[in-house]
């Protein structure tokens, strides 16, 4: 079995392992690094198409507000950002949404209350003195269309420290990169050079050795297996590839890892989302056209699975359908001409046309299938209710040596975003850089 030695390895070629080897590479050109990344391309859950000539973001595609190290790293690499201001309303309720404003009517009252330990956001606005019903709805919508879970799969503190991270931070604008966000992680790619050995197409199976002086990874390819000897790993992939709780944990630690790290993982679910591209014909577009608010752009919650979540692109001719739960699992189970009729249906709902008018709009549907995705198994991560604090024990690396590092590793307030992915490789870059002495 042949066998390459590093003093860092990098398990995974998303936006933070990306991150971390171009951080540690320029920081430390005396460190030998090494990434292996098991699908055949790099930027995980970063995947930028064209669909209809017009750029279409599979997967990440919103830059929230004005996060201090993703705009760095945007501003460094000169990647063209253009600003979204959508205006916000709930299905079936023509009102906009005063975002701001209800989630200080709630905050006011939290203030006065306190926070309940290990409560759902559920069980927080069922018990809320300060908002009507109607409220309610509204960030029930939004969370759970946010978040990609119901409000009493949500723990009630890691949602209000996002919010109140969003409203710091002017949030509630929404930035898209002009010419996709792929154009991000092909400069990150291109600054590692020589500096880094990139393998992709190369799945790490077991890490062993956490109470060695060298770490062992065991690997394969399609056609062979390889073997890695590092000092440290940074653990780079998503959650679904090391918690116990999801369908398989590909990535096996010997000895295993202590139980407050296992627990962390526990408290951590990854959100079943599906984010629908719809094309529509000239006759489509230019409806929308005459339904798009002054402002240019809109979105559209749909609540907790009840309807889908709409958004409008820059391009006219396309539109986004943000189905979460039950409703994402029974699209993935229909044929197409099913698809097309489930999104035909709550497209009229949504415009107030009648069911085959809004079929014949239709003229395409674009997807990728992230829960299906053996590499991610979701889109992004979420806090359980009571998971908040076990959490926060992702920062601290297992014996020194094995790291941890991803959108799911960040803090409260930026989990789930790829501003939380650079953070927690900002916060890996500088363990590691005390640890290489």
């Amino acid at each position: 079995m042949p066998e390459n030695s590093y003093d860092v390895i990098i398990v995974g070629g998303g936006l933070s392992g990306l991150s971390v080897a171009a951080e540690l590479s320029q920081q430390r050109e005396d460190l030998r690094i090494g990434l292996v990344e098991g699908s055949s391309r790099l930027g995980g859950r970063i995947r930028t198409e064209k669909i209809s000539r017009a750029v279409a973001e599979l997967g990440a595609e919103f830059i929230y507000g004005r996060p201090p190290r993703l705009r760095q790293l945007v501003d460094n690499y000169r990647i063209p950002i253009v600003a979204s201001p959508l205006s916000t309303f709930v299905r079936a309720r023509s009102a906009e949404v005063d975002q701001v404003n209800i989630w200080k009517t709630l905050t006011d009252w939290v203030s006065e209350t306190g926070m309940p330990d290990r409560n759902s956001l559920g069980s927080l606005l069922r018990a809320s003195r300060r908002l009507n019903p109607s409220e309610c709805r509204q960030i029930e919508a939004y969370a759970s269309a946010t978040h990609g879970a119901g409000v009493d799969e949500l723990d009630a503190s890691f949602v209000w420290m996002s919010e109140n991270s969003f409203q710091q931070s002017d949030g509630y604008s929404f930035n898209r990169a002009k010419s996709g966000l792929s154009q991000l992680i092909d400069s990150l790619a291109k600054t590692l050079g020589a500096r880094c050995d990139v393998f992709t197409n190369t799945t790490v199976s077991q890490v062993d050795g956490t109470d060695t002086v060298h770490l062992t990874l065991y690997a394969h390819t399609s056609t062979n297996e390889t073997r890695f000897r590092s000092n440290y790993v940074v653990v780079a992939v998503p959650l679904m590839n090391i918690a116990k709780h999801t369908r398989t944990a590909s990535i096996a630690f010997n000895p295993s890892l202590p139980a407050t790290h296992l627990r962390a993982f526990e408290s951590l679910r990854m959100a079943d989302v599906l984010k629908v591209y719809v094309t529509l014909n000239s006759d489509g577009s230019r409806e929308i056209q005459r339904y798009i608010v002054a402002s240019g752009a809109w979105i559209a919650y749909g609540g907790q699975g009840r309807f889908a979540t709409w958004w409008s692109c820059p391009s006219r001719k396309i539109l986004v359908a943000w189905l979460m739960g039950h409703r994402a699992q029974l699209f993935r189970r229909a044929d197409e001409d099913g698809q097309y009729r489930t999104l035909a249906r709550d497209l009229a709902d949504l415009l107030g046309s009648r069911v085959g008018q809004a079929r014949r709009w239709i003229e395409g549907v674009h997807y990728h299938d992230w829960v299906a995705d053996s590499f991610y198994g979701g889109a992004y991560s979420y806090v359980v209710p009571g998971g908040e604090a076990a959490r926060e024990r992702l920062y601290d690396p297992v014996g020194e040596r094995i790291f941890f590092v991803g959108e799911h590793t960040a803090p409260t307030e930026s989990i789930g975003t790829m501003h939380g992915a650079v953070c927690s490789a900002h916060r890996v870059v500088r363990q590691l850089s005390s640890q290489c002495r």
